[in-house]
């Protein structure tokens, strides 16, 4: 490596973290070690030369990310105030959306074998691989970066296939916890439920979380509220404990190595199975 380039590249925002710091540390569960340990925004959720690729410029994936995130973080900001957004600002959420996991750790980790999602895991990477050009040329790791530095660039340029689709129904629902707080993973974003009538759900502080509708369910929800896709709608809906829970269940289980838990306060490191550990960290 040489010294242009940035050895600590994170896969999860860093304005996104450090709305889930608690007397300054995070409560970070590894789950490779099973232990909790208190952690800051610069330390976790990272890889050391995470997007680094000898075709690529040095930092040219981590640097069009920092010019990205200057966006993001107020609209983020925004969202949480509860403002209006413009159709064009919904358009860079979306953009947000996709940028997100694209990004993430569970991109890389679900493209790399590391762990299936079902019995269908082979063929989702395969149909992903054809749709958006990237074929195999001998070594899988770089494959996947080039692919992860293509996919970014096409969302960015509004030129990505899945952006295009999410674009055409700019519907948002704000979920917001008002006791228990909201886990956030290395993976970034989360599906729940069927790909075609399901939801992309993606974390933002321990009391937002962002859902975005697909295809079908969002045009019905569109419908009934009499949007269209010209419009910005913003939904904002408070939810009950259970349901924090399940989508705390959902970023524990498909996180690949580790997440952040709000609800637990760490002091020191404290191994899962000892006295001082709760017995479910989740609150699943």
């Amino acid at each position: 490596m040489t010294n242009q380039q940035t050895k600590v590249q994170h896969y999860i925002p860093r304005f996104i973290l450090k709305k889930f710091l608690n007397s300054g540390s995070l409560n970070f569960f590894d789950k490779r070690y099973k232990k909790f340990l208190p952690k800051t925004p610069t330390g976790s959720m990272y890889g050391e030369y995470f997007y680094e690729h000898d075709d690529f410029n040095p930092n040219e994936i981590e640097d069009l990310l920092k010019t990205r995130e200057t966006i993001y973080a107020p609209l983020v900001d925004k969202i949480i105030s509860k403002g209006k957004l413009t159709l064009q600002e919904h358009e860079t959420l979306i953009e947000f959306r996709h940028v997100t996991y694209y990004r993430s750790n569970e991109f890389v980790g679900f493209h790399t074998y590391k762990k299936d999602r079902g019995g269908g895991g082979s063929d989702q990477r395969s149909d992903w691989r054809r749709i958006n050009g990237i074929f195999e040329l001998g070594n899988l790791e770089e494959d996947i970066k080039r692919s992860q530095l293509r996919a970014i660039q096409d969302v960015i340029n509004r030129k990505d296939a899945a952006y295009q689709m999410s674009a055409l129904t700019p519907i948002c629902i704000v979920y917001t916890a008002s006791d228990r707080k909201f886990a956030i993973g290395d993976n970034g974003s989360i599906s729940i439920g069927e790909e075609f009538d399901g939801v992309a759900v993606i974390v933002i502080s321990p009391s937002h979380a962002l859902i975005f509708p697909k295809a079908r369910t969002a045009l019905e929800l569109m419908g009934k509220v009499g949007a269209t896709n010209q419009v910005s709608t913003i939904e904002y809906r408070e939810i009950d404990n259970d349901f924090v829970d399940i989508i705390n269940r959902c970023v524990c289980e498909r996180a690949f190595e580790y997440y952040i838990d709000p609800n637990i306060n760490v002091s020191s490191s404290i191994e899962v199975g000892s006295k001082k550990s709760p017995e479910k960290p989740m609150g699943a």
